[in-house]
């Protein structure tokens, strides 16, 4: 509050809010009072107000390479770093733009559909299902064949493969794993998707959505193990949609 003196009688009384500053990510970590677990929601919160694409980019590299670690342990190969990093590059750049945008359009249509035609909840919850395992589920794992691949290609230090190579892997990866994946999809993913669709708010689904990956990854990676020969580099599967 500040006062200013006008002559003898009179005094303006001028009341000044304080200035909140800006808190930036790295600031709800220390953030007094609360459990831990709350501060963290606050901080992941504040994270993907300011940035949220790059904020579910990080968080889904960091899934990918934990899901990655997991699926070499269970199906009992040596660690390959290569691959990892692969995979938390594709999580990044791949996983976490595409969802993002596809749960995006989702909450767009169900707006839509609601607006124009006067549809219900769950009609327009089925009809985004549906979506989320047809057109969603096919295309995101079809091009990870193809992603993963050229991923792995630029991390060939080496220069020991060439870019036709990693087409005819990719191209085989499609052919003898692709009907396997979306059968595993399909028994895997519907309930999760159902759940996120509903009750998951838009800004946390990319999150639910690896959080679900974890186990499905674990799954995908003993139905490519039998795919794969020892030359062809391992690949578990991505994050359905």
């Amino acid at each position: 509050m500040i006062i200013l003196t006008v002559g003898s009688s009179r005094a303006l009384v001028v009341t000044t809010r304080p200035r909140l500053k800006r808190r930036r990510c790295t600031q709800f970590a220390a953030a007094k009072g609360g459990s831990t677990r709350w501060r963290a929601l606050r901080w992941y919160d504040d994270c993907l107000a300011r940035a949220p694409i790059r904020t579910k980019m990080a968080s889904s590299g960091l899934v990918s390479a934990v899901g990655d670690g997991l699926a070499q342990l269970i199906s009992s190969t040596p660690p390959d770093l290569k691959r990892t990093a692969a995979w938390t590059l594709c999580g990044a750049l791949y996983f976490a733009p595409f969802l993002h945008f596809w749960y995006n359009m989702l909450a767009r249509l169900e707006r839509h559909v609601q607006e124009r035609y006067g549809a219900s909840k769950t009609v327009t919850v089925l009809g985004q299902l549906v979506l989320n395992q047809t057109v969603g589920a096919a295309t995101i794992n079809f091009f990870f064949c193809f992603v993963f691949q050229f991923v792995f290609l630029a991390l060939d230090f080496d220069h020991t493969l060439a870019p036709g190579v990693a087409v005819a892997r990719a191209v085989d990866t499609v052919r003898r794993t692709f009907l396997s994946i979306m059968l595993a999809n399909w028994l895997v993913w519907p309930l999760p998707s159902l759940v996120n669709l509903v009750f998951v708010p838009l800004q946390y689904r990319v999150l639910f959505n690896n959080g679900v990956a974890l186990v499905w990854k674990c799954i995908l990676s003993l139905i490519t193990a039998r795919h794969h020969h020892h030359h062809h580099v391992g690949i578990s599967s991505p994050s359905s949609s």
